[in-house]
């Protein structure tokens, strides 16, 4: 076990160093820069100013030096030595006139507010309350198609399923905004986020494709278990159906959709992006997209790096439970 948690350590530091020179590669392979005219809020700047500026912020250094100082560090010009993002400096936001590309992810956006405004708490409540409206209704749909396969009620938790899974997220969200919002006026088009009735239509909106994608595996977990001979044997020693289904089929079935939890995060960090753009959430995903706009390299950079460190982090603990809840699988 000890040795295949270094290993896995190693890799994952290994990723993570490639999706840094990936974003980095990509962004200055762009045309433009954060300075040009067609940049928003960065019109009028004379090549003088743009000068001043790209010294100011580093980026009149070879693309080498820029990515080692940005991911390692670099000394100042005082000589001393400032650490990069490894040591959780992501930079400073060219947009935000140099405000830290940290703060302006976990540190409250105002001063009375504590942790439950920053931008980071956003996103991790809305993964959050999709994540468990997809898991609460998902596994259970699954279980109950399968159970009762071939029959309306298997017929119609497979049409949702496969609205879920085909349907893009913000066609969802547009639709039921359209509906909840402007026809029926349950909710307001711009929600105050200190009310939990604000949430429920961007979790359900991130939470549905979740569901469709826990009930179909669940319910082909299921039933693949309920053909197997421990099963009949169950079945055949006169135990009841309910003791049958949840302690050897439901049971035996969960192992393997555990697997399937690691990309689900991965999943709903990143559909993030577009849900919180829709219903104008302040998250981490606005932020990112408004950063791709606004050509903000280091927050582009701190951004994806963040979510980056994130899913190798859920991949990861996710394989570790899989170990665990399965003894036959041995993690060496």
């Amino acid at each position: 076990m000890t040795n295949y948690i270094i290993r896995r350590l190693i890799s994952m530091a290994l990723t993570v160093f490639v999706l840094a020179l990936a974003t980095f590669l990509l962004m200055h392979a762009a045309p433009g820069g954060p300075w040009d005219a067609t940049a928003p809020d960065r019109k009028g700047l004379s090549p003088t100013q743009q000068k001043i500026l790209n010294q100011q912020f580093g980026l009149d250094k070879p693309l080498w030096r820029q990515f080692t100082a940005y991911v390692f560090g670099d000394v100042d010009d005082d000589g001393k030595f400032v650490c990069g993002a490894m040591c959780g400096n992501l930079g400073p936001s060219f947009k935000y006139r140099g405000a830290m590309v940290q703060d302006r992810l976990f540190a409250a956006r105002s001063d009375e507010g504590g942790f439950w405004d920053s931008r980071f708490s956003f996103t991790l409540r809305l993964g959050a309350f999709a994540l468990m409206l997809g898991v609460l209704i998902g596994i259970p749909a699954g279980v109950i198609a399968a159970l009762k396969q071939n029959t309306w009620v298997d017929y119609l938790i497979s049409f949702f399923t496969t609205i879920g899974i085909s349907v893009p997220g913000f066609v969802n969200a547009i639709l039921l905004v359209t509906v909840f919002a402007v026809m029926l006026k349950w909710i307001t088009v711009i929600p105050k986020w200190e009310n939990f009735s604000a949430w429920i239509l961007p979790a359900a909106v991130m939470g549905f494709g979740t569901m469709a994608s826990l009930a179909r595996y669940t319910r082909a977990q299921m039933l693949d278990v309920m053909r197997q001979d421990y099963i009949r044997t169950a079945r055949a020693k006169g135990l009841r159906e309910n003791v049958v289904v949840l302690k050897h089929m439901l049971r035996n079935s969960l192992i393997p959709v555990v697997t399937i939890l690691g990309p689900t995060i991965a999943g709903l960090l990143t559909g993030s992006f577009i849900i919180e753009q829709l219903f104008s959430m302040p998250g981490v995903g606005n932020e990112f997209v408004t950063s791709i706009f606004n050509r903000d390299y280091s927050m582009i950079m701190g951004t994806t790096l963040f979510l980056g460190v994130l899913v190798v982090f859920a991949n990861f603990f996710v394989d570790l439970t899989y170990g665990v809840l399965d003894p036959r699988i041995r993690l060496d």
